[in-house]
Order: C-alpha cells, then structure tokens, then sequence
C-alpha cells in the first residue's frame, strides 16, 4: 500500500513540475503549421538562417501576423518564399512602417530589389494572389 501511495505522489509531482515549467515542441504548434519560407542574413541566402512557420494560407482569408524571430530584427538581407502564402515584410515591428508584399520565389538581395537590407521587422502571411490582377481583390 504505502509503495503504490509514494509512486502516485512521485508521478503526481512530475506532472506539476512540468505543468510548472512549461513544456517545448509539437504539441505547442498548430497542426496546419507550414513552413512558408527562409530567412538569410546575407545576400544570396548566406549566412545564418531561419525559418518562419504559419497555418496554410490557402483558403484561409484572415492574415497572420508574426514579429520578426527573436534575434532577426532588422538582420534579413535575402529569403526564399514558398507557394503556400504571400509575405508582406514591414519595416517595424506589429506590421507598422513602410511595407512590400511579395510572392512565393527567392529574393537574393531585399536591399537591392524592394530598398529592405537589414530593416524587416515584422511579417503578414497572406492567402497567394494566383491568378488575380494587381490591385483587386482575390475571389472567395
């Protein structure tokens, strides 16, 4: 009796250590998080990278948000963008400051093509634009 008491006080007292400290990884993620593109410090995608996740932007109408990763503000020289969203890059943080949207492709050098070298700050991910003239707005 007394052993089955102490091992369902010791498993008791993990699960609230845990649930104290705070648990890391999938199960935080959303189930439909993708990875929508590359951040690079460099141009031609060198140096240190990282990757930045949201949920699907395909049918999903209602834009993400997200504050540049810790340690990237104003770091980001090139990136890589996937099919699966458009990204508007802000030039301050919480989506404020001047802004570019640009499409799934590989944009070597942010400086030289949309005047953004080292001055992202925050991002939007929006449903992709497929199909759809510049200035209006995509279909359902």
């Amino acid at each position: 009796m007394f052993q089955r008491i102490r091992w369902a006080s010791l498993a008791a007292a993990g699960a609230s250590l845990a649930l104290l400290l705070g648990t890391a990884g999938t199960a935080d993620a959303s189930p439909n998080a993708v990875r929508v593109a590359v951040l690079y410090e460099h141009h031609n995608f060198e140096g240190e990278s990282v990757a930045l996740y949201a949920d699907t932007c395909r049918g999903n109408p209602v834009p993400q948000y997200q504050n540049a990763p810790e340690g990237w503000n104003d770091r980001v020289t090139s990136m890589q963008i996937f099919v699966s969203c458009d990204i508007v890059i802000h030039e301050h943080g919480f989506q404020s400051g001047r802004s570019a949207r640009l499409k799934s492709g590989s944009y070597a050098n942010l400086g030289n093509s949309h005047g953004f070298n080292d001055t992202i700050s925050s991002f939007s991910f929006l449903r992709p634009w497929a199909g759809v003239a510049p200035g209006r707005a995509p279909a359902g």
